[in-house]
């Protein structure tokens, strides 16, 4: 904001000399537009380094807590080997035989039985 008052008080210095610029006038402008930018530059880098500061720490948190969530729930989540078909037949579970994909010839005697 102080940057363009500054400026403002530039031109008008050079619109109230008629056109000739008086460099004292257009010096007070001047100087006004470059101490605002200055001390908006010596709150904004700072606050800035501190943002990136802030924002690491941050991630460094969420990924800390998210490996603790993962130890600590890892155990309570089957693992993709013992669940499911694969869990029956690492217990011994017996599988049922494959079926022939062309069917067997019946014999006469055991269609009439």
């Amino acid at each position: 904001f102080g940057t363009v008052y500054g400026m403002i008080l530039a031109f008008q210095a050079i619109v109230m000399s008629g056109g000739n610029a008086n460099p004292v006038l257009l010096a007070g402008g001047i100087g006004t537009a470059l101490t605002t930018t200055f001390w908006g530059l010596v709150v904004a880098i700072p606050a800035l380094a501190a943002y990136a500061i802030l924002r690491n720490r941050v991630d460094e948190l969420t990924t800390d807590a998210a490996i603790t969530v993962e130890r600590l729930l890892g155990p309570f989540r089957p693992s993709p080997s013992t669940s499911g078909a694969a869990a029956r037949r690492a217990v011994g579970a017996v599988s049922p035989a494959p079926v022939s994909a062309s069917p067997t010839p019946r014999s006469p005697e055991s269609a009439t039985e």
